[in-house]
């Protein structure tokens, strides 16, 4: 199902980092510049920020970097107001993503879900991260920036099936009925990989089992990798 519409969760979080450091880099915004939060811009689901007294200043590097790590939704969509969401969609647009698109802030209320949902194909986002892995269209240090943020450890579902300590470039994301994770494997021979789950049942509670899943679906792709890395073109085993 690589080219079906998913929802995106999380994962839609990384064309507004890349944007971000795109923007830096054209001088339009400055990274060590320090933004207050405030009571007004806290939203609830994932992160630390709502919880934080509205007197915590931090750089605007720091918003982009929780809104990655932690995955924190407060600061996404205080990223998304400071490089706004017309400037993801039109960045999607120039490389040619049809599907993929920044459509609400996280856990925006009084919109239409059949209408307003954030969107990709398995398909298009990993052509994202490729675009990244191989600065094709960007510049380097906009990638490079972006890949170093991907690499901060967080849980998902690439990193708990590895068999081992691989570096790992990814974002995660989950909510009802979804859950997703993209990003870049550093194995031997280096590899991108996405998986994308919805409509997860209700009886599959927490989504345990549409996880072991994907985990199992990551495992097999992780082994055909690790297996050609290790073996000529014709296939004869070298080491």
């Amino acid at each position: 199902n690589a080219d079906e519409v998913f929802p995106t969760a999380s994962i839609i979080k990384v064309p507004i980092l890349l944007e971000f450091y795109n923007q830096a880099l054209e001088g339009r915004l400055d990274l060590e510049t320090i933004h207050q939060l405030s009571n007004d811009v806290k939203v609830g689901g994932s992160g630390v920020l709502q919880f934080l007294s509205d007197d915590v200043k931090i750089t605007l590097e720091d918003w982009a970097k929780l809104m990655i790590n932690l995955s924190d939704n407060t600061a996404t969509n205080y990223m998304i107001g400071v490089v706004g969401m017309y400037n993801v969609n039109n960045l999607l647009e120039r490389f040619g993503f049809t599907d993929t698109r920044l459509m609400r802030k996280m856990q925006a209320k009084d919109i239409d879900p059949e209408k307003q949902e954030n969107q990709t194909t398995p398909r298009e986002f990993s052509n994202l991260i490729r675009m990244i892995y191989t600065h094709d269209g960007l510049d380097a240090s906009v990638c490079n920036q972006t890949i170093e943020v991907l690499k901060y450890y967080k849980e998902g579902i690439i990193r708990d099936a590895l068999p081992g300590d691989f570096e790992v470039a990814d974002k995660s994301g989950w909510m009802g009925a979804v859950q997703c994770d993209s990003g870049i494997v550093y194995a031997e021979k280096p590899y991108i990989v996405t998986v994308m789950a919805k409509h997860i049942p209700a009886w599959d509670r927490n989504g345990a089992e549409t996880r072991e899943a994907l985990k199992q679906a990551v495992s097999e792709i992780h082994d055909y990798y690790q297996n050609i890395a290790t073996a000529t073109r014709y296939g004869r085993r070298i080491r």
